[in-house]
């Protein structure tokens, strides 16, 4: 019995060495994922959609400073870590320039790509490149801003009618080069569709590069000493020019007042946009009165609403609505739009 008890506590003793030993050796683990090496950025990015926690991305990096383009990284991979934040180190050559200030332009592969001049500056307010590295190591977090995803190969800066063919076209079919795999879970499906609907309805493009900020000029130069000013030059007194009779002004003749035609006091009235919802949210029909939006409905996990706008007389007809090609803008009279979003119920 003695015996017995002693394997056991034998067993328990060595169990404790081994989990204060993976405990340790964990810890290494992520310090080491999360320290910057040397002549590396550890960058953090916040990708949309919701991954495995085996999920890589691979993302291209270009870094701009004073005087535009400085140098291209090419397929940084970065790995899942939590709440669709993904980490990883790109790597700096030998011929980097530690001195200057940089901006980072981003852009994952299926997603749109953006700007940013630091952790909390980007897209159009991004004008004055502001990171500074150390070959050293440094980190970037750029995880508060979320990339977007649906920008499919061979990615042309945005989400367009091509993009959500291919994505349709793939629907149900393992992801194969991951083109249309949007969110890396190994097969092409309604999420990946959901996801790139999203940005196609925010008409969301990559950013455009606008770094207007110049290099700041060096202190410490000497400033030239001032010229000697010369003697004064006396100024003369004007001789006064003798004035004139006034001219009389004469009475205005009064304009007569416009008469407001009978077709421009009437109001215009209020129009209908009539089409077909995407197939892929299910199909059916609407009428929406300029202005107005229908209710939004969930189909096949996507969610979307419609909206007439500009309609201003009669009833605009806008034909049907092919699944790959919304927001719609199509057929309509007298200036009438149809455009579809995405909503949450």
């Amino acid at each position: 019995m003695k015996k017995h008890t002693d394997t056991i506590i034998g067993g328990v003793f060595i169990a404790c060495i081994a989990i204060v030993v993976f405990a340790l050796s964990f810890q290494n683990f992520v310090m080491l994922r999360t320290r910057a090496a040397e002549k590396t950025i550890l960058l953090t990015l916040t990708l949309q959609g919701e991954r495995q926690l085996t999920s890589r991305a691979k993302v291209k990096i270009i870094l701009y400073s004073y005087g535009g383009f400085s140098k291209t990284i090419d397929n940084v991979e970065l790995a899942y870590q939590q709440n669709k934040t993904f980490q990883g180190a790109v790597p700096l050559d030998a011929t980097f320039d530690y001195s200057k200030p940089y901006a980072l332009f981003v852009k994952p592969v299926n997603y749109l790509g953006k700007i940013f001049c630091s952790e909390t500056v980007s897209g159009t307010d991004c004008t004055t490149p502001q990171f500074i590295f150390s070959a050293g190591g440094s980190s970037v977090n750029l995880s508060k801003t979320m990339l977007l995803a649906g920008d499919t190969k061979p990615g042309d800066g945005k989400v367009d009618a091509g993009d959500m063919s291919r994505i349709i076209a793939n629907l149900g079919k393992p992801a194969g080069d991951g083109s249309t795999d949007m969110n890396n879970d190994g097969i092409t499906d309604v999420t990946d569709y959901s996801l790139a609907f999203y940005s196609l309805s925010l008409s969301i493009k990559d950013d455009t590069v606008n770094l207007t900020g110049t290099a700041p000029t060096p202190t410490g130069a000497p400033t030239a000493a001032p010229s000697p000013t010369g003697a004064a030059t006396p100024t003369l007194s004007p001789t006064p020019s003798p004035t004139g009779a006034p001219t009389a002004t004469p009475t205005p003749t009064p304009s007569p007042t416009p008469q407001t035609s009978s077709s421009s006091s009437s109001s215009a009235t209020a129009g209908k946009c009539h089409g077909s919802e995407p197939a892929i949210a299910g199909g059916g029909t609407f009428d929406v009165v300029s202005g107005q939006s229908t209710t939004c409905e969930c189909q096949m996990g996507v969610c979307a609403k419609m909206t007439c706008t500009n309609c201003k007389t009669g009833t605009c007809d806008c034909g049907t609505i092919p699944a790959q090609m919304p927001p719609i803008n199509q057929n309509c009279s007298g200036g009438a739009s149809i455009s579809i979003v995405t909503c949450t119920q």
